[in-house]
């Protein structure tokens, strides 16, 4: 059971790339409706305060939410949560605890940042959370955790301190390793990685870590 939550961030995926499994909860915050529109996917549930949308989308919105209400959940504009953010605290209501965010990335700064701490949270509070686009992957390994990398995984990959200090850090089977290091959130040395054909492994035992995948000829 995934609760796969479409935001208004960049989205490269081409139709057909996602597959939605039956007991999948696919939510459109916002303009993140643009996208499923593209992809020819039909959402469970529209939520959002639609300040970003069109007039053309927004008629879209209130045809949905004549002919099945339960469909739309209309946020005010004026919150404490973002629009993804409210997608997940709606996902956790319905049992959901593993979350994927598609256009997450990209657009607004200050809008990529908050997604990244919307998973650093629900990670922290025991569930899953990535956020993906075509080619690039983000994860955050919280401590104890092991991610475990696939020897035919290709491109770069990177891994930063969220907090002050991730301590016990070790990294083996990339082309930069580490063994019960510490990584700072003041001096990014867990940039640009590489994959080096084996199969590989990242750990923290305190603190927490974020990890950016670009996959070469990967589609996440």
């Amino acid at each position: 059971m995934v609760c796969r939550i479409f935001s208004a961030g960049d989205c490269a995926f081409n139709e057909g790339d996602i597959r939605i499994e039956k007991d999948d909860l696919v939510i459109a915050a916002d303009a993140g409706l643009r996208h499923c529109r593209m992809l020819g996917i039909n959402p469970d549930l529209y939520l959002g305060d639609f300040d970003s949308v069109t007039e053309e989308e927004k008629a879209v919105i209130d045809e949905i939410a004549k002919k099945d209400p339960e469909k739309v959940v209309i946020l005010p504009s004026v919150k404490d949560d973002t629009d993804t953010r409210a997608a997940v605290r709606e996902g956790k209501k319905r049992g959901y605890r593993k979350f994927v965010i598609y256009g997450g990335l990209g657009g607004r700064l200050d809008h990529t940042l908050a997604n990244l701490q919307c998973i650093h949270g629900i990670s922290v509070d025991g569930g899953f959370a990535c956020i993906v686009d075509k080619g690039v992957r983000v994860d955050v390994l919280t401590e104890g955790r092991v991610l475990n990398l696939s020897k035919t995984e290709q491109g770069t990959i990177s891994v930063f301190a969220m907090g002050d200090r991730a301590e016990l850090v070790t990294i083996e089977g990339l082309k930069y390793e580490m063994r019960n290091g510490v990584i700072l959130n003041t001096f990014p040395i867990g940039v640009s990685n590489e994959f080096v054909g084996k199969p590989a492994t990242i750990q923290v035992e305190k603190g927490q870590l974020l990890v950016i995948r670009y996959l070469a000829g990967e589609d996440t």
